[in-house]
């Protein structure tokens, strides 16, 4: 049997796509005491979507592949999120308010400051 135990660590914005209102995103993760990253698109539109988005680019990037063997215990993998519900909830708020920044950005009609509040939205970032 295979116990996979994984704890989020950080969501941070990396690419914000206004004209295409997508978000890039990486998440660091903790796996088996590995640290691992991925990176993921997404459009911004429904905050408890990215979030479960989020959980399942995570369980999907793990390896899952066991060694054959005719024992059937060898062939059950537990793959887990330390905290998952807490974990799903404070993404899915971190990025009500994400969105909510750049709609306030987008709404903007003049370009003061354009450039500096462009840059503090790939700033934004969640600890876990």
């Amino acid at each position: 049997m295979k116990d996979i135990s994984i704890e989020v660590k950080r969501v941070e914005v990396s690419k914000v796509l206004l004209n295409e209102n997508k978000i890039g995103y990486k998440i660091y993760f903790k796996s088996n005491d590995l640290m691992k990253n991925i990176y993921v698109e997404f459009p911004l539109q429904n905050s408890e979507e990215i979030a479960k988005v989020v959980l399942s680019k995570i369980k999907s990037s793990e390896d899952i592949t066991v060694d054959d063997s005719y024992d059937i215990l060898q062939s059950i993998v537990l793959l887990k999120i330390v905290n998952q519900e807490e974990v799903e909830q404070e993404i899915a708020e971190f990025f009500t308010k994400f969105i909510g920044r750049v709609r306030s950005f987008k709404s903007k009609k003049t370009s003061d400051n354009y450039i500096d509040n462009y840059n503090q939205l790939l700033k934004e970032r969640i600890e876990l």
